[in-house]
């Protein structure tokens, strides 16, 4: 229950959609590898479906109420917390630099193990949290999950299976598929959700991100006060 869930059904629930999923990366690159054949334009043809996917299902009805409630918890927050291990780590880590381009105070929660218990500290009342999950709960995450219902935090989750058990922990909800179950995991969609809801927040609150980009260039110029900004 610390962790958020409702009791003993409710962890069995997550552990067997844990450990249900193949997630393999060996396996995956094979699968992907074996349908292209050596072939660059499969390889084209492969990357090319799986964003237009994205697309489509960004600008589902779904998907735009959810990005509209997430734009509107992210206008108000203080400081705005984006989670992602591995790959997505480095996704959290752009994503936080293009939040705080919007004049809000945010930080990426990419660590992994104990290490993340230090950048956990960071999450205060006030803040929102963004987690980018696909539908697996790491430990990490669940640890995440129960810190920021303890100070009172929305979660914002990214989501890459619509019936994934964690999106009953999350106050909006975008679903968006990396790539089909079988093939390799593309982490565009992370990339690109992260993109809009930036965008998004600027539109939201232009002057704050006027502001700020101002000073970002004030302060270059007086770095390199030669160098075109």
């Amino acid at each position: 229950q610390a962790l958020g869930f409702q009791g003993l059904v409710d962890l069995k629930e997550t552990l067997e959609a844990y450990l249900g999923v193949t997630d393999s990366p060996v396996e995956k690159m094979a699968a992907t590898t074996k349908s292209m054949s050596g072939n660059s334009d499969a390889a084209i043809d492969f990357v090319l479906e799986n964003q237009k996917n994205t697309l489509e299902m960004l600008a589902n009805a779904e998907n735009r109420e959810a990005m509209a409630a997430a734009v509107r918890l992210l206008s108000q927050a203080r400081g705005i917390g984006v989670l992602g291990i591995g790959a997505s780590g480095i996704i959290a880590t752009y994503a936080a630099r293009l939040f705080q381009r919007s004049g809000v105070r945010s930080y990426a929660l990419n660590a992994t193990g104990i290490t993340l218990a230090e950048q956990l500290l960071d999450l205060e009342n006030g803040h929102v949290l963004i987690m980018l999950l696909h539908g697996r709960a790491h430990r990490e995450a669940q640890t995440a999950i129960a810190e920021a219902g303890r100070l009172d935090i929305p979660i914002i989750m990214l989501l890459g299976q619509e019936d994934s058990v964690l999106k009953k922990h999350a106050t909006a909800c975008l679903f968006l598929p990396r790539a089909k179950n079988e093939g390799v995991a593309l982490h565009a969609p992370s990339l690109i959700a992260m993109e809009t809801l930036a965008l998004a927040l600027s539109g939201a609150r232009p002057d704050r991100s006027l502001e700020t980009l101002e000073r970002l260039v004030a302060l270059r110029t007086s770095i390199r006060p030669h160098k075109r900004v």
